[in-house]
């Protein structure tokens, strides 16, 4: 499905099951599949997405399964999930597209359930996302809760599609600009 050159030089592979990851250099390729034995492994074999954040972390977006961290050492993953006893959590594993700005944030829209960020440096274990949802009575929230793209222009502004529309996030008052 796509091809994509990380940061290590490294060439990231998505098939249609799990996905590949060749060291250029070394010329090893390993294959991440899903175990369910195995808790630190990927946690699905259907790939949406792979980025490669600007403070070098790797993060696998899967279909219905949540988003998963790679951890390059030991070659396993952590998985970021919602958890219901933790309202700061994410607000869905139902994931639809991920994105890290410039600014050291991880923005990660859902099917439904509106769009969560986190600082990047302020955690490791991904408890302390912000959620943002559409409010009827509140034009500068965001316009819908079904997100289709999250990206950043040349001005460091975060550019959010819902299936309603586009909006802009207004970092300086934490919210949103609809188009």
């Amino acid at each position: 499905k796509d091809i994509d050159e990380g940061e290590r030089s490294e060439l990231w592979l998505t098939p249609l099951d799990g996905f590949f990851r060749f060291d250029l250099s070394t010329k090893i390729l390993r294959h991440y599949l899903h175990n369910p034995e195995n808790k630190n492994s990927l946690s699905d074999n259907r790939i949406l997405q792979i980025i490669h954040d600007r403070s070098g972390l790797d993060w696998i977006l899967t279909r219905n399964n949540g988003v998963n961290k790679l951890n390059h050492f030991s070659n396993s993953f952590h998985k970021v999930e919602m958890n219901s006893y933790d309202k700061n959590s994410l607000s869905g594993n139902s994931i639809s597209w991920i994105f890290g700005d410039s600014k050291g944030n991880l923005w990660l829209g859902t099917y439904g359930k509106g769009l969560d960020k986190t600082l990047l440096k302020k955690t490791r274990h991904f408890t302390d996302f912000e959620h943002y949802s559409i409010e009827a009575e509140n034009s500068k929230s965001i316009n819908g809760t079904l997100i289709i793209s999250i990206n950043e222009d040349k001005g460091q502004t975060s550019w959010i599609g819902t299936i309603q529309g586009l909006n802009t996030y207004n970092e300086d008052d934490n919210d949103f600009t609809r188009f």
